[in-house]
């Protein structure tokens, strides 16, 4: 009763929360202006294509400058968002300067109309120079590939995590990580509330969401896995508390997408030929961070090793003394937490919305299937090699492809390994 009741808490706590959520506003766009450099006056450059398309994968939206040069593209939603300038629209004679992408990424709020610029100028204007070598575009995306494996392996050791222990595929896995997100979002701008920092919103966040989880494993599911014959009924409970957890969201949160306001409008940083962003270097640190914590929580602390003991074999470990009921109850707090950690890192990378969460199960699963389900630092390394090969796929084929020739990959290793990459004949988590 008592797992009951802190579970029920837990939930209301979330839910009382998500009621201070904004309205979403209208009129998001991106915006701006082609003009290229002349004696006189600036010229505007007519009928220039312009696709944009979320960074979470989706509809790739289309605009043309009109007469004026002026172009405005509607956005079905707030969030970050890359807009590409098709080059081979350009009039004759006019081109990007040397060395400036076509590409750019910029984050737009709900309500607002984001002005993007392209410095076009003549040809002959200059001397023309050569753009981001071959190796630094590599560079480039595999850097962006990794700040997205690091997210995806955060959240994916944590299922992990909890089916090594348990053997239970916890599908509302990714509504844990949306309400995590979504708390520290709360909790960090509240309105005629205290406005804390992100970083002890998050912490907060964290530890709500592992009690959740912790609650639920011990008061929900380990009274259905004593009663139920075999472990289906458990995952189609799994499946329906996922639906019931993200439409809540979704009525509660309403379809807004909201930054961070401490991480709302950056410029990237420049190193060595390289653009990053200073809230993906703060993603990457804190991930790297709580990975390397995580591994030394498994090899260096009793607790660690009597997870490991029970992963491996249950009876086993029950008859030297651990007790194997607690050992669940903790790998459930630990798995929520860090699925709960990376929705906050999703959220700073990108945005938060109510089905963030579900949107990035799919990689989740498939990044715990690639390093070996089970395999707690497989799993990491599969996640991070899962998000390098998504972007090393957009240099030879369109965005819009990635997540499918992601998928793709993954069935053509299992073929060869269906362990998965990582896998060993010890397990460790």
């Amino acid at each position: 009763m008592t797992a009951i009741r802190l579970l029920i808490a837990c939930f209301l706590m979330g839910a009382g929360l998500l009621v201070a959520a904004v309205p979403a506003q209208a009129g998001t766009a991106i915006g701006g202006t082609l003009r290229v450099k002349s004696a006189d006056a600036p010229e505007p450059v007519p009928g220039v294509e312009l696709a944009v398309q979320s960074t979470q994968g989706g509809e790739t939206l289309r605009g043309r400058s009109g007469p004026d040069g002026r172009f405005e593209i509607a956005l079905p939603a707030a969030g970050p968002y890359r807009v590409t300038l098709e080059a081979k629209t350009l009039p004759d004679g006019v081109v990007l300067p040397a060395g400036r992408s076509p590409t750019l990424t910029v984050d737009v709020q709900e309500g607002q109309s984001k002005l993007v610029l392209y410095p076009l100028e003549r040809a002959g204007a200059v001397q023309q120079r050569q753009g981001p070598s071959v190796a630094t575009r590599v560079m480039q995306v595999v850097l962006d590939g990794t700040v997205f494996g690091l997210i995806i392996a955060m959240a994916a050791v944590g299922l992990s995590l909890i089916y090594s222990v348990s053997r239970i595929i916890n599908f509302a896995h990714g509504e844990f990580m949306t309400l995590g997100a979504l708390l520290a979002f709360l909790l960090s701008s509240m309105a005629g509330g205290p406005q804390w920092p992100l970083i002890a919103s998050a912490a907060l966040a964290v530890l709500a969401v592992g009690a959740l989880g912790g609650a639920l494993g011990t008061g929900l599911l380990r009274p259905l896995e004593s009663r139920a014959k075999e472990h289906f009924a458990i995952l189609v409970f799994t499946i329906g508390l996922s639906f019931a957890m993200r439409y809540l969201l979704l009525a509660l949160f309403e379809s807004n997408t909201q930054p961070y306001r401490e991480y709302a409008l950056q410029e990237p940083l420049r190193l060595a030929g390289l653009a990053i962003t200073p809230r993906d270097l703060v993603v990457c640190t804190v991930a790297v961070l709580a990975l390397l914590g995580l591994g030394v929580l498994l090899l260096r602390t009793r607790l660690g090793r009597a997870m490991r003991a029970v992963a491996g074999d249950p009876g086993l470990a029950e008859a030297t003394g651990i007790d194997v009921n607690r050992i669940k109850r903790d790998i459930w707090i630990v798995g929520s937490a860090l699925a709960a950690t990376g929705g906050v890192l999703m959220a700073v990378s990108h945005q938060v919305r109510w089905d963030m969460g579900y949107q990035t199960l799919m990689f989740v699963f498939a990044a715990v299937i690639l390093g070996g389900i089970g395999t707690a630092f497989g799993t990491i390394a599969g996640g991070i090699v899962l998000g390098i090969c998504m972007e090393l796929s957009t240099l030879v084929f369109p965005v819009e492809l990635k997540t499918a020739l992601a998928m793709l990959a993954l069935a053509a290793v299992l073929l060869v390994r269906p362990q998965g990459l990582f896998n060993r004949a010890q397990r460790v988590g």
